[in-house]
């Protein structure tokens, strides 16, 4: 049996997200969960994939990778989540391969295929149009639907008195942001850190370098174009939160101030996702100096897609 649901479908390449209404299996198999979605988190890597920069991807297909939900049903061999709990989402991995088995399932060694190629690990399609059409979906979760069907291994319980609108970052930005300080830059104690933009992804590193005992945080927000209402009252709150969670200075800023950061300090470290690196002034970071082992990290592993850790020396 199937259910009807609402998603933001990607038609084609660079075609907008349309609300269509999709069908879903009722009955999860084996090793699957179907989450109500409540909240999910938007991502460059869904915009990535509507505009073609990610890469191939088999449209029509529906996005999103930081949903936040509560399981409806669950599969018969399902063992870890039950009935009414309260989950967030995150990629897929298979559990066994090497990277796997030691602790690293974001350097799964089928993780592209898990997360990229728009199927379930069975080669099924999670959702169709009502015709009968396929509809991919993306990082084994598309949480742009208001109810999906996931793998055990897609979901994380979490408690139920947590709200689930602000959490569903941490299936992807959050520990992006965190996994790069922890394991990409692994800072020294009394380092001083640069973190350009303070979304999921920059606050999550914020309090990583803070807990990393980094000895100055700067948190810098580009101001590309004249701030308008409500976005710089959006920025202007990004600048207290970031100075709350620990960032020592918070500043706004354009290309030509930030080009003053070398003269802080004369070896600093740099976070920064890779869309913003075509802002900073060479000055700010010597190509030369670039450790190339840093260029595309994700959750501190090096994967396709995702953000950029730079050292700078």
């Amino acid at each position: 049996m199937s259910r009807q649901i609402t998603g933001a479908v990607i038609e084609e390449l660079n075609a907008p997200f349309k609300l269509e209404t999709l069908e879903v299996d009722d009955q999860p198999k084996a090793h699957e969960v179907l989450v109500h979605i409540v909240a999910s988190g938007i991502c460059h890597s869904d915009e990535a994939v509507r505009n073609g920069s990610a890469g191939e991807y088999p449209y029509p297909g529906v996005v999103g990778h930081e949903g936040a939900g509560i399981v409806e049903k669950v599969g018969d061999q399902v063992t870890t989540v039950k009935e009414g709990d309260h989950v967030i989402l995150s990629y897929d991995y298979d559990g066994t391969c090497r990277h796997c088995l030691t602790g690293h399932p974001s350097s799964c060694v089928n993780w592209a295929k898990l997360n990229m190629e728009g199927v379930c690990p069975d080669g099924s399609v999670a959702f169709t149009r009502e015709d009968g059409s396929p509809i991919h979906n993306f990082f084994n979760q598309s949480s742009f639907t208001t109810e999906t069907l996931v793998q055990e291994r897609n979901v994380t319980v979490i408690d139920k008195t947590i709200d689930l609108r602000k959490v569903g970052p941490l299936g992807c930005g959050f520990v992006t942001g965190s996994g790069t300080v922890f394991n990409g830059l692994n800072p020294k104690e009394g380092t001083t850190i640069a973190i350009v933009g303070t979304g999921a992804v920059g606050s999550a590193a914020l309090m990583a370098a803070k807990i990393k005992a980094a000895q100055r945080l700067f948190a810098l927000i580009f101001m590309t174009h004249v701030w308008k209402w409500p976005r710089n009252l959006v920025q202007r709150i990004r600048l207290i939160v970031s100075t709350k969670i620990g960032s020592t200075r918070s500043t706004k800023s354009q290309m030509a101030r930030v080009s003053t950061l070398p003269s802080i300090q004369p070896v600093f470290q740099l976070l920064c996702i890779k869309p913003l690196l075509p802002l900073l002034p060479a000055a700010t970071w010597p190509q030369s100096q670039l450790p190339r082992r840093h260029w595309n990290s994700c959750h501190g592993m090096r994967l396709p897609l995702c953000k950029s850790t730079l050292t700078v020396s």
